[in-house]
């Protein structure tokens, strides 16, 4: 493709976008003022929200929380409760407003020089993806478990190392698996020095942010986190 042709391709994607989304003009309307098909009117549209062109923003009223918020402070002991309702029962859709709620109570909470753990998984790295960047040089943010085999954008290692690059700080990162054999395993790599140092500073952090879910799965092996 050269390069005439790639700002042709951008430049009708902006006029398609601006008509759809500044005018609410209809499919079939641009297609019909662009001498287009509304099929692709609609592969122009698609591709433009999966490159991110385009961000939907939704301010819905919400039903009262803070009832069932003072009843989570006072039964468990917090200082702060903030609950997310959905009306969606799509469960990436609830995921993504509990990350979205979650991120705005990180940014409300973290300070400049705070020491921050983070634990690992899905719901996690949409907190971490939906977070604005932000400038706190002093920020230290290490992982509170060892890490699982699967995807990489869910280890820990990568979460813990993809926030301190959101907030403009810096990671350490633990070398060991999240799970082991035998009590004996976990005890010989907590007596290894860098991971002691590791753990010690999730133990000591300022701020735990540690996604909890329900499992079906029982665990029977022998975990190497900070507790």
């Amino acid at each position: 493709m050269t390069m005439n042709e790639r700002d042709d391709i951008l430049r009708q994607t902006a006029k398609i976008l601006t008509l759809r989304y500044m005018e609410n003009r209809s499919q079939s309307d641009i297609a019909k003022q662009l001498g287009l098909s509304t099929a692709k009117v609609n592969r122009v549209i698609k591709q433009a929200h999966d490159d991110g062109l385009v961000e939907i923003t939704l301010k819905l009223p919400q039903e009262r929380t803070h009832t069932l918020e003072q009843r989570l402070l006072e039964k468990f002991g917090l200082k702060t409760a903030v609950i997310q309702p959905s009306l969606s029962q799509d469960d990436e859709v609830v995921t993504r407003q509990v990350a979205q709620a979650a991120g705005e109570l990180i940014i409300e909470t973290i300070k400049p020089d705070s020491i921050v753990c983070i634990s690992a998984g899905k719901t996690m790295a949409q907190i971490v993806e939906q977070l604005k960047p932000m400038h706190f040089p002093n920020v230290r943010v290490v992982p509170a478990t060892g890490g699982i085999q699967g995807h990489h954008f869910t280890d820990v290692n990568y979460l813990a190392s993809k926030l301190a690059e959101k907030l403009g700080g810096t990671s350490t990162q633990l070398h060991a698996p999240l799970f082991v054999d035998t009590d004996e395993q976990r005890n010989i790599l907590m007596e290894m020095r860098s991971i002691k140092d590791v753990l010690d500073l999730a133990r000591n952090a300022d701020i735990a942010w540690w996604v909890l879910v329900p499992s079906p799965v029982k665990v029977t092996a022998t975990m190497t986190c900070a507790r």
